[in-house]
């Protein structure tokens, strides 16, 4: 049996199935275990080679234990119990009853609810994302806990890379390597969450005039926002702005090519297929997965939802805005019987004041004109009144002084005073003349009783002019008076 040195020294490593025996110096090195083997996973259980302890010499192992040490070049195959022995950490008894169950735990891991999201299918299971996405050349798989781990190799079909990816996460756990007991992180929240925004794109536009949409939504990525709008008078063309949530400046505008469409449900299509793109490539940014975004096109049936939501959404617009015509035309109508009622009721009310004011002047004419015949009845029965008035209005007015100083001054700056025509017990009549300023000159007017001569006296005057004026309009219009006071003929106007 060679020494330790010369074990070390050795460059190539040792046969497979050759025994060194349990005392050999070099198994008192440490010892990790490098993998695990199953010989009847190869052809049928008659013709599979089986395994060998190459530290005690047991023979027909189906499970072997493959040993691994940092001081010598090669590696060994062991059986269960040397294989703890040699590595106390390593539980291969558990590791063999796991070997014996992997096709039952297989079978249940495809039969899983895998669950697919804009392109990929993933598992959240024992704490931990697990993801199957289409890769350049086939499909890949990614792992997300505390770590991030991806394929390296392209399979053909997405079932063989969960089956792939069933062994990576199954000797990992062997190994102990990955904690299930580890949070999962939020990557396929995140697809869940793009999925939804992308379920409600086609429903999500909101109008801000007749040629501009705008659909905004809070993500757990980031808020994020489309415009869809119409760029051109001549000859108008559908443009989309998409604008991205951004670590760094809080949003960026995607740098794409500028795309124009011939309608606006084009442009919703061809911005929702950015969208897709952009955002699952950020959430795979974020969540450290180093896989290229390989997103299925958009199906024929969502094109036809989206086309049919914009439509329907066209078609509800259309539907408010001519009930928001009508309801203009019906509170204009409305507006319009108001205006015609307020009318009518004006005009009514003017008619009834109108008749008031009819009935008020006719009732003052009649109690003038009652006045009036009893006044010439006193004056035919005494005749010493008549006379006694017709000397009063000869010497009417006769003091030019006291006439102008019997004035007295309003508050609004015209001059009045009262006059008496005749005061005795069986008849007394008073008058009374005002001098007053309106529209740039000096009036005068002359109030006398039961209306038999016109009140005023419209000749234009300075105040000094009207003031002295006054007393002569005044002695005219009473000598006027009187006349129709004691002619019978005169009657009241």
């Amino acid at each position: 049996m060679a020494d330790l040195d010369d074990l070390r020294s050795a460059e190539q490593p040792k046969p497979a199935q050759i025994v060194y025996g349990k005392d050999d110096p070099m198994f008192k090195l440490k010892w990790r275990n490098h993998g695990f083997g199953d010989r009847h996973k190869e052809g049928t259980p008659e013709a599979a080679p089986r395994g060998r302890c190459q530290r005690c010499g047991q023979i027909n192992l189906r499970y072997v234990h493959t040993m691994e040490c940092a001081d010598l070049p090669d590696l060994i195959e062991v059986g269960c119990d040397c294989a703890q022995i040699l590595d106390p950490s390593y539980d291969a008894p558990r590791a063999e009853r796991l070997m014996k169950t992997r096709s039952r735990r297989l079978a249940r891991w495809l039969s899983l609810g895998w669950q697919c999201v804009v392109g990929n299918q993933y598992l959240n299971r024992a704490g931990f994302d697990y993801g199957v996405v289409p890769v350049a050349g086939g499909w890949g798989w990614w792992i997300e806990g505390a770590v991030s781990i991806t394929s390296k190799i392209a399979y053909d079909c997405p079932d063989k890379a969960r089956v792939a990816l069933f062994d990576y996460a199954d000797g990992r756990n062997l190994r102990g390597g990955i904690a299930p007991s580890l949070q999962p992180v939020t990557l396929v929240t995140s697809l869940r969450d793009i999925e939804q925004v992308c379920y409600e794109w086609a429903s999500g536009f909101s109008w801000l005039s007749d040629e501009f949409y705008r659909l905004d939504r809070f993500t757990l990525l980031g808020k994020i926002g489309c415009s869809v709008y119409v760029n051109g008078r001549s000859a108008p063309y559908w443009e989309l702005c998409l604008t991205l949530p951004d670590q760094e400046n809080g949003s960026r505008k995607h740098e794409g090519p500028k795309r124009t469409c011939t309608t606006a449900v084009e442009a919703k299509i061809a911005a929702l297929d950015i969208f897709r793109k952009e955002m699952v490539q950020m959430a795979y940014k974020r969540a450290s997965v180093q896989l290229e975004v390989l997103l299925p096109p958009i199906t024929d049936a969502e094109r036809q939802r989206i086309t049919d939501a914009h439509l329907r959404a066209e078609n509800e617009q259309d539907a408010r805005r001519a009930a928001e015509q009508r309801a203009r035309e019906e509170a204009a109508e409305r507006r319009r019987g108001e205006e015609e009622q307020q009318r009518e009721i004006a005009q009514q009310a003017a008619r009834a004041e109108a008749a008031r004011q009819r009935r008020e002047e006719a009732a003052q004419e009649a109690a003038a004109k009652q006045t009036l015949a009893a006044c010439r009845r006193i004056l035919a029965m005494r005749p010493e009144i008549a006379q006694d008035l017709a000397q009063r209005t000869d010497d009417f007015g006769s003091d030019e002084r006291a006439w102008g100083e019997a004035f007295q001054r309003t508050k609004t700056g015209s001059f009045m005073q009262d006059f008496t025509i005749i005061r005795r017990p069986e008849m007394s009549l008073s008058g009374r003349c005002t001098v007053y300023y309106k529209h740039g000159d000096w009036k005068i007017a002359v109030f006398l009783p039961f209306d038999l001569v016109p009140h005023w006296h419209r000749e234009g005057y300075d105040c000094a002019d009207a003031l002295a004026a006054s007393r002569v309009v005044a002695r005219s219009k009473l000598a006027a008076w009187t006349r129709g006071v004691l002619q019978p003929s005169y009657d009241v106007a």
